[in-house]
């Protein structure tokens, strides 16, 4: 996070109110997609909101809709990530393709392999619940309505009961997109998955 001096010290245009689609904005949707969050697993609940989130769509190429969180408010509250080294199809113009340099990387009669990696949906397929209460809907539901019988606490890091009564705030348990610090994250995730998979596929057999 960064400190109180640091945000003190920051552009005030960069405290912004994030954006929300129009639809959403309509209590009763906004309940709808809440709702439906919850059904697929990717939310929890909060009694304080940390920072909130604007939600809207925009269209895919497929004609489907995209969910996007804006994440604005709460990348305001935390340090810049670590810059992520990507691959992409422009890399493949900077390999050196000469026989020199070929011969120089193979060994023996061994070849040289290529491989990629798509994760579907990868940043909902990891959960941080300690982070949760920086994603807030802005809206609160009744614990009773969603049966939830108790909370996670970020101040104490335990979890606390609720009464049926209490209002809590929907919260997104996953990495959301829109957070500066997601794609470091999975990204980091695979490679270390990638590497530990050539050291598994490497060694001999016994």
């Amino acid at each position: 996070l960064r400190s109180d001096e640091e945000l003190a010290n920051m552009d005030p245009s960069m405290f912004v109110e994030p954006f929300v689609d129009n639809n959403l904005r309509n209590p009763t949707e906004l309940r709808r997609l809440v709702s439906r969050l919850y059904e697929l697993g990717l939310l929890t609940f909060r009694k304080r909101a940390r920072s909130k989130i604007g939600v809207f769509t925009v269209e895919k190429k497929d004609g489907m809709l995209r969910l996007v969180f804006d994440c604005r408010p709460a990348n305001v509250l935390h340090k810049d990530p670590p810059i992520t080294h990507l691959a992409s199809g422009a890399a493949y113009a900077n390999f050196d393709w000469s026989d020199e340099a070929l011969e120089t990387h193979q060994h023996g009669d061994s070849d040289i392999h290529f491989s990629g990696l798509d994760l579907t949906d990868g940043f909902y397929q990891f959960e941080y619940e300690e982070m949760a209460s920086f994603f807030c809907f802005d809206t609160t539901v009744l614990a009773g309505e969603y049966n939830i019988t108790r909370v996670y606490d970020d101040g104490t890091g335990l979890w606390e009961s609720v009464d049926a009564g209490d209002r809590l705030y929907p919260a997104l348990k996953v990495l959301p997109m829109g957070w500066s610090w997601s794609l470091w994250f999975v990204h980091n995730a695979l490679t270390e998955s990638m590497v530990l998979s050539l050291i598994h596929i490497s060694e001999p057999t016994r």
